[in-house]
This record gives C-alpha cells, structure tokens and sequence, in this order.
C-alpha cells in the first residue's frame, strides 16, 4: 500500500506537470497498480501459489484498481465540470457578459427587492454612435467595458452597476440618504469623464455620460420612466451633466463644473 501510494504521487505530479487528466493518460493508474502491486505477486508466489495463478491475481487486481481509479476520477471530474457549467450560467443568467456589469434581468429583479428609499441613476453615454461610426464596433466594445469598470471603481461598496443595453448603464445608490445621491452621481459622471478614454485607448477623445436620478419609491416602473426623461433633459441641456429629481422638484440640472 505504501508503495501505490508512492507512486500515485509520482505519476499524479507527472500527469499536473504535462496538464493533462489522470483519466486521459491511461498509462498512468496502470504504472500505479502494476508496480505497487508487485509485493502483492512476490508474496502469493513465495507462500506456494503457482506462478500461474499469481500472475492472475497480480494482473487482474492492477486491471481492477486502474480501472476503479479512472472511473472515480472520471466521475469527481464530472461532477467538478457540472458545478462550473452551474455556476457560470448561474452568472451569465444576471450579469452582461460584455461588461461584467448586472444585466437588466438582475436589475429588475434588485429594483423589486430594495426599498423606497433607494435611489435610481440612468445614465447613457454621449455620442457613442460617432464612436462606433469613427473606429468601429470593436472600440466602441471597449468603451462600454471601460465604462462599467469607471462606474464600479467610483461607485460605493453597496451600490450596483447595471448594463440595460446598448450605451445605457443604471445605478442603483441603496442606502442613500436624499443629500448624498446628487453627490454620488456627479462623482460617477466625473469618473466616466475622466477616466473612460484612457481606458479605451482613445486618450484624443472626450467620452461622458448624461443621466437622470430619481428616487426609487414605490412605482419602480415610474421611477424608469421619469429617470428617462430626465435623462433626455440632460441630453437637450448640454450632455454631460446630471438632471436630479426630489421631493416636489421637476428637475435640476447638476451640470460640470466650468
């Protein structure tokens, strides 16, 4: 037994090394038990077993424990992959796969789970249609990839990033008291600005982002419709601000600072 056990690790290193499965190399569990059970052979033929019947013995057992030692790994192995697969659709399920960001599904299901008190900033980049146009779909990947990161590195640690679709992102501020959320947005609209076209590689160019934050309250589906409006109230005000929406306000425009 000390013997297998020896030289199950030689050759379990020897098959890491070369990354290769146990099971794939086939000449590995039979290595093992052939040569760990050597003993086992000297032994029966040394108590008077013929030759014969122990070399049987000694072929048949190292067949059996190659073979049990494949099919266990065969199935630990299984069983690893399928707890992967989980996983990785459990995350494909609710993040994008692009940006890493939650996806809208994960956003739905957050919006109906926090409370009223929760804030809602929708934001949309500016211009990403003469990105696109100017360098191509592969650069303007870049820039939502380089967005979502900027939003989660200035963001704070209970706050959530979402891609909605095409160039429109959400935020989701929770906790958040009234006073803060306008702060929080405008430092998120600064980070895009000031970070995402680096990021990208296009330091030439000037990439914002223009949003509308709204209290989250009871009516999640109103709150989208009114960050929406205010978002394009952004747009039509200059781009590159932030319209907030409170308690008895229209909206007011948190624009750069000149």
């Amino acid at each position: 037994m000390l013997l297998v056990a020896l030289v199950a690790g030689v050759t379990t290193n020897a098959a890491r090394r070369h990354e290769t499965n146990l099971y794939r190399v086939w000449r590995g569990p039979l290595t093992i038990f052939f040569v760990g059970n050597i003993p086992v052979f000297l032994a029966l033929h040394a108590t008077g077993v013929g030759l014969a019947a122990s070399f049987g013995v000694y072929v048949g057992g190292s067949l059996l424990g190659a073979g049990a030692m494949i099919a266990a790994h065969v199935v630990t192995q299984t069983r690893i992959n399928l707890v992967h697969y989980a996983a990785v659709l459990d995350r494909h399920a609710h993040t994008d796969t692009l940006t890493g960001a939650f996806n809208r599904r994960q956003f739905n299901a957050d919006t109906e789970q926090l409370p009223p008190s929760a804030f809602l900033l929708l934001l949309d980049i500016d211009h990403f249609k003469r990105i696109n146009d100017t360098y191509g779909h592969d650069t303007g990947d870049q820039v939502l990839v380089a967005v979502a990161r900027a939003l989660r590195e200035h963001a704070r640690p209970a706050d959530r990033v979402y891609r909605l679709g095409g160039e429109e992102f959400a935020v989701l501020l929770c906790p958040c008291e009234e006073a803060a959320a306008p702060v929080v947005a405008s430092r998120l609209r600064e980070g895009v600005e000031g970070s995402v076209a680096s990021l990208a590689g296009l330091p030439s160019e000037r990439i914002t982002m223009s949003g509308g934050l709204v209290p989250l309250g009871a009516d999640r589906r109103q709150a989208l419709r009114r960050a929406d409006a205010l978002l394009y109230q952004a747009k039509r005000s200059g781009r590159n601000r932030v319209v907030h929406e409170g308690p008895g306000e229209v909206g007011r425009t948190l624009a750069p600072a000149t």
